[in-house]
């Protein structure tokens, strides 16, 4: 009789830095935005790689910024309304991680912790809370621009703000 058989699995080991919970990214068209694990570790695009026993959400390699050895900084953002409308207004945060997102072209993801605080006495959560909040006061102030917004650096490139949590258990599901 014969039998199909396979090699028992090995797994490698990753060290994960963060799971992506919300996403802030405008009003102007985009595709969807997928939940992912974020890694520092080079090699992990976001299609084939998820963590064993986890709950499916593919692993991203991402690049720090805002520490002491990192080339960024800081990333500052502002609001952009179609028609190229920018908010004097800008949005500092001082530590995260930054990615190319693979489903929208030319856009840069900005991973930042939501608890951390980003500057003064908020988080980042609060940060981009104020951010939107921009935006909606701009739309309204400019009904021509049909409530259209996106998030741009300094050069005019387009940003999403994705927050993140930092404490995960070991199958990459976000702790209680």
């Amino acid at each position: 009789m014969k039998m199909k058989y396979r090699e028992a699995p090995t797994y490698d080991e990753v060290e994960v830095v963060g799971k992506t919970t919300d996403a802030t990214c405008g009003t102007i068209d985009r595709k969807l935005v997928s939940r992912a694990l974020l890694t520092e570790q080079a090699g992990f695009a976001g299609k084939t790689h998820e963590i064993v026993d986890g709950d499916g959400v593919c692993l991203r390699t991402v690049k720090p910024f805002g520490g002491e050895d990192d080339e960024v900084k800081e990333i500052e953002a502002f609001v952009e309304l179609v028609g190229g409308k920018r908010s004097l207004a800008s949005y500092k945060f001082y530590k995260g991680w930054t990615a190319e997102n693979p489903e929208n072209e030319g856009v840069t993801d900005i991973f930042v912790d939501a608890a951390a605080k980003a500057s003064g006495d908020g988080t980042n959560h609060d940060q981009i809370e104020s951010l939107i909040a921009t935006a909606r006061r701009m739309c309204e102030a400019s009904p021509e621009c049909d409530g259209r917004w996106k998030i741009v650096n300094k050069d005019g490139k387009r940003l999403f703000l994705r927050e993140c949590v930092t404490t995960l258990k070991s199958n990459g599901k976000i702790e209680d």
